[in-house]
């Protein structure tokens, strides 16, 4: 997931806002940008859910992957000192 739009949609949109704002409170700008500040807010957040939950994902993934090789390898050991015996 690339993140890069998701902040950009939010400055493009609080960039209009102020644009607006500042030369005297043009109402079709405003109605406009808003929402579309607020949609850019809740996909800001929702992206960065996302992110959170594919980081979170990978690292409970890599324990359990170090773990199966560390028990696959201990099983090795054991097997080569029963054969000794």
């Amino acid at each position: 997931l690339n993140p890069s739009p998701f902040p950009m949609q939010t400055g493009n949109c609080l960039g209009w806002i102020v644009y607006a704002y500042y030369t005297g409170c043009d109402p079709f700008l405003l109605a406009s940008n808003i929402p579309g500040l607020i949609v850019s807010l809740w996909l800001n957040s929702g992206a960065a859910k996302l992110q959170y939950l594919e980081g979170a994902t990978q690292r409970m993934q890599q324990p359990s992957a170090d773990v199966a090789a560390h028990s696959t390898s201990n099983n090795n050991n054991n097997n080569n000192n029963n054969e000794e015996a």
